[in-house]
C-alpha cells in the first residue's frame, strides 16, 4: 500500500484537484492523508463526505492548526501505515500513467524510488528529469522532486522533517538521509505535474543555506565548501530566472534540458 500525504491550509479548491487525481489513477492500493493546517470546518466537511463517497479507499485526516508545512508533513507521517509514502502538495497532481499503478504494485520493501516531474506555472510547462547517481548528486540545484519520491517505510517509520533545524529545506534534508540510508531506484517515467514557486521557491537565499547546512551534516565540510563556492552562480542564475521568467533564454534552456524519449502521458 502507497501513503499518499498531502499537506494543505484551507485552500479546499486545490485540495480536491490533488484528491481527485488520487482517486482517479489508484483505485485499490492507497491510503490518502490530509493534514490541514487551518482547522477550518470546510475541509474537514469535504473529507468526511469523500470518505463516504470512496469506502474503498482509506482517508485519514488531521484538521488543525500546525507549525508549518514541514510540521505538517511529519503529521502525516505520523499515520502513515503504507509500504511507502509520497507527498503531494495541495494543488499538485499524479499525471495519468498507467505505468506508475503497475510499478508502485512491485516496489520492494526498504528502496527509495524517484521518478520524474512536470512543472508549470501560468504561462507554460516543461520537463524536469532526476538522476541521483550518488549522494553528490544532491549538490545540484533541484536534484529531485519530493512529489515524485516514494520514501520506504524503513526509513520514514524512524525519520522525520527536522524543520526547526532547516526551516526552509527540510524536504532537501529528509531525501538526503533517506538515499543514504536505503537503495535509490531511478523511475523513467514522470510521476507529477507540480506548480511552480512552491515554499523553497519562496525563499531562495534560506533555502540555500539550508542546504549548505544539510550538505555539511550529511556529506562533510568539504561539500559544504563547495556548494558555497557556487552561491554567487546560483545568484546570479535566479536573478535571470526572475528576469526572464519564461521569455528567452530561460524557455530554450528549459527545452534544451529536456531528454528524449520521455513524453508527457493523458492528463
Amino acid at each position: 500500500m502507497i501513503s499518499i500525504i498531502t499537506v494543505s491550509c484551507g485552500n479546499l479548491t486545490d485540495l480536491k484537484t490533488t484528491l481527485d487525481s488520487c482517486i482517479t489513477l489508484f483505485q485499490t492500493g492507497i491510503e490518502i492523508i490530509v493534514i490541514d493546517g487551518s482547522g477550518i470546518p470546510l475541509v474537514s466537511d469535504y473529507l468526511q463526505s469523500l470518505k463516504i463517497l470512496h469506502k474503498h479507499i482509506p482517508i485519514v485526516f488531521s484538521s488543525r492548526k500546525d507549525s508549518g508545512i514541514y510540521d505538517g508533513m511529519n503529521r502525516g507521517l505520523d499515520l502513515a501505515r503504507g509500504t511507502h509514502a509520497i507527498f503531494m502538495n495541495s494543488g499538485d497532481v499524479f499525471v495519468n500513467n498507467g505505468a506508475i499503478i503497475d510499478l508502485c504494485s512491485s516496489f520492494s520493501q526498504g528502496v527509495l524510488y524517484y521518478g520524474n516531474s512536470l512543472y508549470h506555472d501560468n504561462q507554460s510547462q516543461f520537463l524536469k528529469t532526476f538522476e541521483l547517481r550518488n549522494a553528490k548528486s544532491f549538490m545540484h540545484h533541484n536534484s529531485f522532486c519530493h512529489q515524485a519520491v516514494f520514501y520506504p517505510r524503513e526509513f520514514y517509520h524512524a525519520n522525520r522533517y527536522q524543520w526547526k533545524k532547516f526551516p526552509v529545506s527540510a524536504d532537501f534534508d529528509f531525501t538526503l538521509r533517506c538515499f543514504l540510508k536505503c537503495q535509490a531506484l531511478h523511475l523513467n517515467i514522470i510521476v507529477s505535474d507540480c506548480e511552480l514557486g512552491g515554499y523553497s521557491c519562496q525563499n531562495p537565499g534560506r533555502s540555500y543555506w539550508d542546504r549548505v547546512r544539510s550538505i555539511k551534516s550529511n556529506l562533510g565540510y568539504s561539500s559544504a565548501v563547495l556548494l558555497l563556492l557556487y552561491l554567487p552562480i546560483f545568484i546570479l542564475k535566479a536573478l535571470l530566472v526572475g528576469y526572464f521568467g519564461d521569455k528567452p533564454p530561460i524557455s530554450s534552456m528549459r527545452r534544451f534540458k529536456r531528454k528524449p524519449g520521455l513524453t508527457k502521458p493523458d492528463s
